[in-house]
């Protein structure tokens, strides 16, 4: 099976070039190699620590991850026993997420998206204790799931008010959630009493209400955080208004660029530029997107003599949005 993934993996990636270097030539091919594979390692396409997928693992994979580590530690603990089919299968599911999230650290670019495969290993590693009776330890980690499956809701709801206070702009109307999260609590705690939904209710009701407060409050606040879009229509805006190439800097092909982009809704191929070098042969007229820092940054008199002609948060950063205007002839 793995020579077989490998040859599927090898022909795949020999599909694609031949594809980008069918559809754009042999320059488009080496621009699908820079940001598919070496853009990604060497971080020029974003970048996290290396150890983004061990120390995210409750905001990005659920209650998964960390309770398959507990399942570890406590087969460590059990010490030795004889391998039954579900043990070995908790093993390999083990040693296959942990090889998975190994590779995955070796690039630069790192997404939680990228780790998808592990997951569904995480929640068989976790359900381990569900499956075997005997064992103090296992017991105590059922309890324990139990415990916080049936008090999730109301935990979900303090860390909103805890959060609200930081946000207060933003979340000013949570009165939705908290009346989702406190119907939930309810059913779960009545659940707790009925034996035969004992096993599954409580953690159904955790997962409604793991999804209602990611629906309810997470999505739309990262959405006003890590806003794009009003920046992106701004920038359009003024652009139409007297038509110019757009040059955009050390936003990335395959990382910010598409977020402005896809909100800028233009055919429209702008240029890239990197370094504060590559802004030097720009021919003018042009307009040009950049970040405040990069702006203060540079080092050109002519460059820094510019007012910005728009100002504004992208992706949770100060943008600018600076107009190059073609020199007056002597």
């Amino acid at each position: 099976f793995g020579l077989l993934a490998l040859a599927l993996l090898v022909a795949c990636v020999g599909l694609l070039l031949l594809l980008a270097k069918l559809s754009g030539g042999a320059a488009f091919m080496q621009d699908v190699i820079r940001m598919q594979f070496l853009g990604r390692m060497d971080g020029s396409e974003g970048s996290s620590g290396v150890l983004y997928y061990f120390t995210s693992s409750l905001g990005n994979y659920a209650f998964a991850y960390p309770m398959a580590l507990l399942v570890l530690v406590a087969l460590a603990v059990g010490g030795r026993r004889t391998p039954d089919p579900a043990l070995q299968l908790v093993l390999y599911c083990a040693a296959a997420g942990l090889l998975v999230m190994l590779g995955l650290s070796i690039p630069q670019a790192k997404k939680a998206r990228y780790v998808l495969a592990m997951l569904p290993m995480a929640a068989i590693i976790a359900a381990y204790p569900f499956h075997i009776a005997q064992g103090r330890v296992f017991a105590w980690l059922r309890g324990l799931m139990l415990g916080l499956w049936v008090l999730l809701p109301v935990v979900l709801a303090v860390a909103l008010l805890m959060v609200q206070r930081r946000y207060t702009q933003q979340l000013d109307h949570l009165g939705l959630a908290f009346a989702v999260l406190g119907a939930l609590q309810v059913l779960a705690l009545l659940m707790l009493f009925k034996p035969r939904l004992r096993p599954v209710g409580p953690a159904f009701m955790a997962v409604l209400a793991l999804w209602a407060t990611y629906i309810l409050v997470v999505e739309p606040l990262q959405r006003s955080l890590y806003d794009t879009r009003t920046f992106s229509l701004a920038a359009k805006a003024r652009i139409q208004q007297d038509p110019a190439p757009v040059v955009l800097h050390g936003l990335g092909k395959d990382a910010k660029a598409i977020k402005f982009m896809v909100n800028y809704d233009c055919d429209r191929v702008p240029l890239f530029t990197q370094k504060p070098a590559d802004l030097n042969p720009i021919p003018t007229p042009a307009w040009l997107v950049m970040s405040a820092a990069d702006f203060a940054g540079l080092q050109d008199p002519r460059l820094r003599a510019i007012t910005p002609t728009l100002t504004g948060e992208f992706d949770m950063n100060p943008y600018v949005l600076l107009h190059l205007v073609k020199p007056t002839a002597p």
